[in-house]
C-alpha cells in the first residue's frame, strides 16, 4: 500500500513539473507554410479544358522567447522572417510573380487552459510589425523592387501545445483572425512616385503552423 501510494505522488509530481509555472521560461523556433494549386475546368458540351493556376505562397521562419509572469500565462517577443509570393501573369516558362520578403517583430500574449495531462489549448493575441520590400515580375528578366512597411493585429483561437517533457513542449496553430495594413511606394516611368496603403481583415483555417519550445 505504501509503495502505491509512493507511486501515486510521484506521478503527482511529475505532472506538476511540466506546468506551466510562474518564472519559467523558453525559447522557440516556428516554421509556418501555405501554399497549393488551384484547378478549374470548363465544359463545352461533350469536351473539356482545364487549367491550373498557383495560389499565393507563404513562407516563414522564425524564433521565440517566453516567460510566464503568472501561472499559465505568459508573454513572448518573436522575431522572423517572411516571404509571399502573388502569382501575376503566365509566360511560356514561369508564373511572374509579386514577391515580398519581410523582417517581423512580433510581440504576443497567451494562457493555456490545461485539457489532459500536459495537453494545453493556448488561445494567442498578439501583433506584428514588418518592414521589407516588393518586388514585381514585370517580364522574365525585368522587375521592380520597392521597399514596403506592415502591421498587423490578431487573434488565433485553434492553437494546442503538448509537453513532451519537463524541458520540451510541440505546438500547433491553424488560421485565425487577422486585420493589418502594408504601405509602400511605386515610381513610375517619369520618376514621379506614388504611395499606397492597403487594409486587409480576414478569417481563415487554411494556414498552419508547427512550433517547438525548450523550457528552461
Amino acid at each position: 500500500m505504501k509503495r502505491v501510494t509512493f507511486i501515486a505522488v510521484a506521478m503527482l509530481m511529475s505532472i506538476a513539473s511540466f506546468a506551466q509555472a510562474k518564472g519559467e521560461h523558453y525559447i522557440a523556433g516556428t516554421f509556418s507554410t501555405d501554399f497549393g494549386t488551384q484547378k478549374t475546368t470548363f465544359q463545352y458540351g461533350q469536351y473539356s479544358e482545364s487549367s491550373k493556376t498557383p495560389l499565393n505562397t507563404k513562407l516563414a521562419l522564425g524564433a521565440e522567447y517566453g516567460h510566464f509572469v503568472a501561472n499559465n500565462f505568459r508573454l513572448a517577443m518573436a522575431l522572423g522572417v517572411s516571404y509571399q509570393g502573388i502569382p501575376l501573369e503566365e509566360t511560356n516558362i514561369k508564373w511572374l510573380r509579386n514577391k515580398t520578403v519581410s523582417f517581423v517583430v512580433n510581440p504576443n500574449v497567451s494562457y493555456y487552459f490545461p485539457l489532459a495531462d500536459r495537453l494545453y489549448y493556448t488561445p494567442e493575441i498578439g501583433a506584428s510589425f514588418e518592414f521589407g520590400s516588393i518586388k514585381e515580375e514585370l517580364t522574365l528578366h525585368e522587375a521592380y523592387t520597392t521597399p514596403a512597411t506592415g502591421w498587423a493585429v490578431y487573434v488565433n483561437l485553434l492553437a494546442l501545445e503538448y509537453r513532451v517533457s519537463e524541458k520540451a513542449a510541440l505546438g500547433i496553430l491553424v488560421g485565425g483572425f487577422q486585420y493589418g495594413t502594408a504601405s509602400f511606394a511605386i515610381e513610375d516611368t517619369f520618376g514621379s512616385e506614388t504611395k499606397y496603403k492597403s487594409s486587409q481583415s480576414k478569417l481563415n483555417f487554411n494556414t498552419s503552423s508547427v512550433h517547438f519550445r525548450y523550457y528552461f
